[in-house]
């Protein structure tokens, strides 16, 4: 059954992925307020590692908005890609972070997919990294997370929350395209 805490996130989210596609600062409030109800959401629903990436998501918005609104030079808002190492060490660091907390969560919780929480858990944290330093790359990934997301939200009923992945999902490739093509333009 859909709460009214579940909504609201639902809103606001949207909101802040579509002012980060257009590169618009503001987005990092939303994101912020967005990750606050979902934090409580998630709790409840014992999503645990979600629920912990959700303050995680909270800290990471202060720092965006920061980097985002400091910006002086063209060159600093100058969208790139990662190179082949830097994709290595994300996979690896992604794979540790997924044990880790995994394994964590399976012992001292009551966390109900503790891997599969923790693998998006940990691609989400780096996506977002991404996305602060205005790295291309964020949107595949956020297209592969949010493809996993869709189908654990299933399984955990979460239907409305599913349903805004599945919205989260569409607006990745929308970004991955609109930030490609603002490249080509530079």
């Amino acid at each position: 059954m859909m709460s009214y805490l579940e909504i609201t996130s639902f809103i606001t989210s949207i909101l802040a992925v579509w002012l980060t596609i257009q590169k618009n600062k503001w987005c990092w409030f939303w994101n912020a307020l967005s990750a606050l109800l979902y934090s409580i959401y998630f709790f409840q629903i014992q999503l645990i590692a979600d629920a912990i990436l959700q303050y995680f998501f909270i800290l990471v918005s202060i720092f965006g908005y920061y980097q985002w609104n400091q910006t002086k030079t063209p060159i600093e808002n100058k969208l790139k890609y990662l190179n082949n190492r830097n994709r290595l060490a994300i996979g690896f660091f992604v794979i540790f972070l997924t044990w880790i907390m995994g394994k964590t969560l399976e012992l001292y919780t009551l966390a109900s997919v503790p891997y599969l929480d923790s693998f998006c858990f940990a691609l989400s944290l780096i996506a977002t990294i991404l996305a602060i330093k205005k790295y291309i790359d964020n949107w595949p990934i956020w297209i592969f997370t949010n493809a996993i997301y869709i189908a654990m939200y299933i399984y955990k009923a979460a239907y409305l929350t599913a349903f805004l992945y599945g919205l989260f999902f569409v607006l990745a490739f929308k970004g991955w395209m609109t930030w490609k093509k603002q490249l080509a333009i530079n």
